[in-house]
Formats: structure tokens, C-alpha cells, sequence
């Protein structure tokens, strides 16, 4: 079952540099406030629109390296 929660402001900050990168403003864009993480958070992707299942494409891909604190 899915859950909606408030966009974090760190993925809003994320979402503004991606639409930058497409040259897109951020007013060609829009997302709702509330985000619903699929898969309860565990995969660490969300959905912006109303429905998750309504996926339609991506507008940009990208590849990144999470960096995190390895046990010693």
C-alpha cells in the first residue's frame, strides 16, 4: 500500500538541478508537494505525479555514487 509524504527538500533541490540541466525551468514542470516512495521507501525512488502507476518516461537518466560511511 502506498504512503504520501512531503517532498524533501533535498530531492526538490535534486528535481530543480535536473530540470536545469534539460534547460527546463521549473515552471514548465510541476510536481506536487506530496511524493509517494515506491516500494515503502526501500527502493529510494519516488513517484511526483498522483499515481505511481502512471509512469510515462524518463526526461533525463543519471548515475551517481552514494557515498556513505563503511564500517571500519
Amino acid at each position: 500500500m502506498s504512503q504520501l509524504r512531503p517532498i524533501r527538500e533535498n530531492e526538490r533541490t535534486l528535481i530543480h538541478y535536473l530540470l536545469e540541466q534539460l534547460n527546463m525551468k521549473r515552471e514548465d514542470y510541476p510536481f506536487n508537494e506530496l511524493v509517494d516512495e515506491y516500494e515503502g521507501g526501500k527502493m529510494g525512488s519516488i513517484s511526483l505525479g498522483g499515481d505511481p502507476n502512471a509512469y510515462d518516461g524518463d526526461l533525463i537518466q543519471v548515475d551517481y555514487t552514494d557515498l556513505t560511511k563503511r564500517p571500519s
